[in-house]
């Protein structure tokens, strides 16, 4: 690994380091370090070594200094679905049972505006679509920061996808569920269902996407996933269930109005135009 790291683009032979290497790894930029890792990380996910033994130095370290903030950090990291071992995955630790508030189809049309916005769906614009059941344009909505978190993952796909030189247009995402109402959830028999009723989260079916942007979308989803800005777990056949991390949704609700405030203008612009 270290020589591969010594062929890698941007890291300086005399400032090699764990942290370097792992974060330096792309499909675009450096990929025989990057197939290199992904190989291990399949294994045995050894390239995340280093970094759980640096936290869990960190944890200790704040155990002895301050045993209550340790036992506070502890509780936040508590599910609360989960009473009786491990959580599953960061989502089911991140969204509460105070999140789930649309439990009818009345609650999330009466909360459009305020805790939920529609979907920008301009596919060939933002590098998704929304394939949802028909009559039911009220399940477009999400919270901000759930479509501005979209909105930066269609992006940030597409991107590295033009960065590999990939063959091909780009296929938008597709979008199968945002907010939902718990009945409706239930009836899915999905195991992240219910989340749904928090309007946080969403589902991309990738089915349809060609390997080289199946790739990139794990890749975005994973470096953004490793800097703590979302979580992600396969749920089901084909489909991805996604939400940003709490301490996220201010930066992601400030993408969604930077996108909707770009989308706006150029409407207006294409309408002055004709």
């Amino acid at each position: 690994m270290q020589e591969i790291t010594r062929r890698a683009r941007g890291i300086p032979r005399d400032q090699m380091t764990v942290a370097r290497m792992f974060f330096s790894h792309s499909p675009a930029w450096n990929r025989e370090l990057y197939d290199a890792i992904q190989q291990q990380m399949q294994r045995d996910y050894s390239p995340t070594y280093w970094f759980r033994i640096r936290r869990a130095e960190q944890l200790l370290a704040l155990y002895r200094r301050d045993p209550a903030e340790f036992a506070r950090l502890a509780q936040g990291y508590k599910s609360d679905f989960v009473t009786n071992g491990r959580a599953p995955h960061r989502l089911s630790v991140w969204l509460k049972k105070d999140d789930l508030v649309f439990r009818s189809s009345d609650d999330i049309r009466a909360a459009l505006g305020q805790k939920l916005v529609k979907a920008l769906i301009r596919p060939d614009y933002f590098g998704y679509a929304v394939n949802l059941p028909a009559d039911s344009d009220y399940l477009s909505d999400a919270s901000p920061s759930a479509i501005g978190t979209l909105a930066y993952i269609a992006f940030e796909t597409r991107r590295l996808y033009a960065e590999m030189g990939a063959k091909g247009p780009f296929r938008p995402l597709v979008v199968t569920s945002l907010v939902e109402p718990e009945d409706y959830a239930r009836q899915k028999g999905k195991p992240e269902a219910l989340a749904h009723c928090s309007g946080h989260v969403f589902d991309i079916d990738y089915s349809a996407l060609p390997p080289a942007e199946l790739e990139c979308l794990r890749f975005v989803l994973s470096d953004l996933g490793w800097e703590g800005y979302l979580g992600f777990v396969e749920d089901g056949r084909d489909s991805l269930h996604i939400g940003c991390s709490p301490g996220s949704r201010e930066f992601f609700t400030k993408v969604f109005q930077e996108a909707a405030g770009k989308a706006a203008g150029d409407i207006v612009e294409g309408a002055e135009g004709k």
